[in-house]
């Protein structure tokens, strides 16, 4: 038996570990590429938000990535993602036009909206049963500043 680790910040126990089998370690998969021109950034499966969210921010633009900066998006996003754009632009997954994946016969092919339509649906919150994730492909959205505060009752 085999486990594939992005981050390892699930919570459950053995989910992002395995007893007695091979654990692949995928943390070196962190390269985020943004290109500008098609107001899409690439992202490796186990880059942390804080580096998605540092390379785009000199470009004024985000992602509808995670909340907290030290998860890794692959994770996320193939568990839903929650954010703090969600309310506007929906889930992580939602945001994703292609998943770099690495199917069980060994074949790494793009999923997305028109190749392989019916995987990149599944992909999109179902979790990572269905191959190794290597890269996404994210929309980028326009990004002004933005004021936060915190209330707390007690």
């Amino acid at each position: 038996p085999f486990a594939i680790q992005s981050g390892g910040h699930m919570p459950v126990p053995g989910a992002s570990s395995i007893d007695r089998g091979i654990l692949i370690d995928m943390s070196a998969l962190i390269e985020v590429k943004y290109t500008p021109g098609d107001q899409m950034v690439t992202v490796g499966s186990c880059a942390r938000w804080i580096d998605v969210y540092s390379t785009l921010e000199p470009h004024n633009v985000t992602v509808v990535g995670g909340r907290i900066e030290n998860i890794g998006a692959g994770g996320l996003i193939l568990r839903g993602g929650l954010s703090w754009f969600s309310d506007k632009y929906g889930l992580a997954c939602d945001n994703v036009v292609d998943f770099e994946i690495i199917l069980a016969n060994g074949t790494l092919r793009h999923d997305n909206a028109s190749n392989n339509e019916d995987l990149f649906w599944e992909l999109k919150g179902a979790g990572n049963n269905f191959g190794v994730i290597t890269k996404l492909t994210l929309r980028t959205y326009s990004i002004g500043s933005i004021w936060g505060y915190s209330v707390l009752y007690v």
